[in-house]
């Protein structure tokens, strides 16, 4: 968990969320209050501008959730937790869902190709989002039908250090969902990070249960849970 938070957060020198640390082009916001609930215990990050008095509540709270034994469920404090952030200013989202990380060996799928820079844009019309951003997004991996990408998986952050970790983004294209597509491109993504001396992390929400699915196909190993307020 404090790996994955390492992956998705920039920090300053008290450990306090400064940005996301999203390639640019990426939203930046960090979200005021990162609670990571695992079988072994809670680990939370507060945003650096949070005012003393909120973050001490906040810290205290978080402190005292207990373990969970189901990591479904949401946090007993999340009634309490929203309620001091609110005190101080609206939450506009909630986000929580799963974290896995990947097990020691992972199949190598045939009909993968790699994308190693932005002139492979021409092929990303089902992405918009990546087009302009390809380089900043590498490793990266697609599925490809009749000259276009209808799969894709690349780095949702930035590998800050040559042995970090790193979180894949994955998305495919309507009608060709279903197919398995997103677990090629997501081993394809997860081998080149290994590769390379990093570590590759995946999350998805809790609804999401096309995501939650590659993670079953693939036999990625569940550790927790992430909780984000903003």
């Amino acid at each position: 968990m404090a790996l994955q938070c390492r992956a998705l957060y920039e920090a300053d020198e008290n450990g306090r969320l400064t940005r996301a640390n999203e390639p640019a082009g990426g939203d930046p916001e960090a979200p005021r209050l990162f609670l990571g609930l695992t079988l072994h215990g809670s680990l939370w990050r507060l945003r650096s501008d949070l005012p003393p008095a909120t973050a001490r509540a906040l810290s205290r709270l978080a402190g005292a959730e207990p373990v969970p034994t189901d990591l479904d469920r949401l946090p007993d404090r999340l009634g309490a937790l929203r309620a001091r952030l609110e005190a101080d200013a609206p939450i506009r989202r909630v986000w929580h869902g799963p974290a896995y990380r990947f097990p020691d060996e992972l199949p190598a799928f045939e009909g993968v190709v790699a994308l190693t820079s932005d002139a492979d844009a021409a092929g990303l019309d089902a992405f918009p989002g990546l087009r302009g951003q390809l380089a900043a997004r590498l490793p990266a991996f697609a599925v490809v039908r009749d000259g276009q990408a209808v799969s894709v998986a690349y780095a949702a952050t930035t590998k800050r250090a040559p042995d970090g970790p790193v979180e894949v983004g994955v998305e495919t294209a309507p009608g060709h969902r279903r197919q398995g597509f997103a677990a090629r491109v997501v081993s394809a993504f997860a081998n080149a990070v290994r590769a390379d001396g990093g570590i590759p992390l995946y999350s998805t929400a809790h609804d999401n249960r096309a995501s939650q699915a590659v993670a079953r196909k693939l036999g990625l190993v569940r550790y927790g849970t992430d909780l984000h307020l903003r």
